[in-house]
Formats: C-alpha cells, structure tokens, sequence
C-alpha cells in the first residue's frame, strides 16, 4: 500500500514572508506586491543562489544523503515544480525531518508550498509540491527582502565583531517596526511585516531577524514557546563563540530595551517556556547587554 507523509512547507519564509493563514493577495497586499510581480519574475534570484546560500542551523546536523534531498526539494520549491523525485533510501523520519526543518527555520522556503513524500522507501519516491501564490509574487517579495537585509548589512562596521553584528540587526528591527498589537493584518507574522511594512508580532520580528542574520553569515535559530499565560510567542537563538544566547526583539521593542539580548536560558523562562526540548541550550550569561554596560538585568 502507499505510503504518504504530508507536510506543509511555511515558517521561516512561508510564514516569514506569507503569513500562517491564507489571504486575497490582491485585497490585502495589493500594495507592496503591486505592478512589479511580473517585472521582476525575470530577473529573480538565480538557482544557485537559492539553493547555496542561507541554508539553516540545522541543515548541518543532516546526513549528506539528507542535505541532497533537502536541496533538491528547496530547489523544486524555488522553481515551482509540481514533483520532484527523492531517493527511496530516504527513511520517513529523515523526511518528517526535512521537512520540520523547511518549515520552521529554512529563511528560503517562502512559497507557501504544501509538500507530500510519497511512495516512501521504493524507486518512485517522490515529492509533490502545490503553491498558494505565483512564482512572480514569490520572487517579487523574496527579492524585496533581500534587498532590505543587504541594507542592514551594509552598515556593519568593517571590523565589526559578530556580537556587533547581532546588535546591529536587533537595533535595526526594533527602532523600524511597530508593535502590532492589534495583530490585525497577515503580514504582521511574516519577515515582509517588518523588513518592507514596518509592523509585525514576535513571529515577524523573529522570522526578520532570522532573514537578515543568515544572509550575514550569522548563526540563528528560531524558537517557539508561550508565555505565563500560554500565548503563543517567537524569539532566536543565536550561537557565537561556542555558546548560544537567546534574543527577543519583540521584548525589547515592548519596553524591555535590551534586557532580552544575549541573554541566556534562565532570564528567558522567567516570562517564556520553550514549545521543545530540542532547541540548543544556552547557558552563559556573560555576553547579555547589561553586562556590557554594567547594568543589572530588570
């Protein structure tokens, strides 16, 4: 009997850019997308881009046989392929995994494709890809963005350390985006919230921060959890000298300055609660903001 794992394709991009729920492109973001979907179909990013560069963390801890099938389906995706042919040596856990890992840390992943692996562990093992936007609106938003993080990026000092760096991105997104509070609009959960809108939630803020320090060459993760009250809420992880460190730029958007930069585990569970158990622990705390300045964390 054939077998079939579905799963859907969205966070980091799909979310980052799209948003978790479906909307009429044409009445909310008629905008933003505007005339310029078409133009810029042509000229979109090339494959290789797509499919080289701003891989996540974890795209690392897979096997060479997994990193194979996961760039193949990102390059699918890119392309928008309806299919795309994975090796049948490829366990179901190994794809439940790739694709966990596209939809909540892949930067790239932004089409807001729905994927099925079927026929698992035979010779016509494949991937079937189906679409909620056109490749000219994909490209068009993906390109957008990628200017506005090359923007960011180009005020990086020259000799500018990657703790500089990570400051330099929080800054960025916490003095350009609006709190959302209303969480009104899709796009305030997407990385096209804050990066081209100037609005967004702890998702966007998350998802924008996670765009930008990836194409910087930076280490970043996106974590899920909920706060005292059970609320669904998004921060990052990000790992330097070794060690990782946990930063919440909605948080400090909110009030908290920088009491929520580089900071470690414990100052995050006073308020939040990881959704998993996986997430890399962090357990410095020497690296936090106020302790560069000399200020006790609030």
């Amino acid at each position: 009997m054939k077998r079939i794992i579905s799963a859907i394709v969205s966070a980091a991009m799909a979310f980052a850019v799209f948003g978790a729920v479906s909307f009429d492109v044409n009445s909310v973001c008629a905008e933003p997308y505007s005339d310029n979907a078409v133009k810029l179909e042509s000229n979109a990013p090339s494959q290789k881009f797509i499919t080289e560069v701003m891989l996540p963390y974890q795209y690392s801890e897979l096997s060479d046989q997994a990193q194979k099938c996961y760039i193949d389906i990102r390059k699918a995706i890119a392309a928008h392929k309806n299919s795309v042919k994975i090796s049948s040596r490829i366990s179901e856990k190994t794809l439940i995994r790739i694709a966990d890992i596209m939809q909540s840390q892949d930067p790239l992943v932004f089409d807001n494709a729905s994927i099925e692996f079927n026929g698992v562990s035979t010779d016509n093992a494949y991937a079937r890809l189906t679409y909620a936007y056109t490749k000219g609106v994909s490209d068009s938003t993906l390109k957008q963005v990628i200017k506005e993080a090359d923007k960011v990026i180009a005020t990086f000092a020259p000799d500018a350390d990657d703790y500089a760096k990570f400051l330099a991105v929080h800054d960025y997104i916490v003095n350009s985006t609006e709190y959302d509070e209303t969480d009104s609009k899709p796009f305030v959960r997407t990385v096209y919230g804050p990066l081209i809108l100037g609005r967004g939630v702890s998702e966007g803020y998350a998802y924008a921060f996670q765009f930008i320090s990836i194409k910087a060459g930076l280490t970043s993760i996106i974590v899920s959890g909920t706060d005292a009250d059970g609320n669904l809420h998004t921060w990052n992880k990000v790992k330097l000298s070794g060690e990782w460190y946990n930063i919440d730029c909605s948080q400090d958007d909110l009030g908290a300055c920088y009491d929520y930069f580089m900071v470690n585990d414990e100052v995050m569970q006073q308020t939040f609660t990881e959704s998993r158990t996986d997430y890399p622990a962090a357990t410095d705390d020497s690296m936090a903001y106020s302790k560069k300045i000399g200020r006790a964390h609030v």
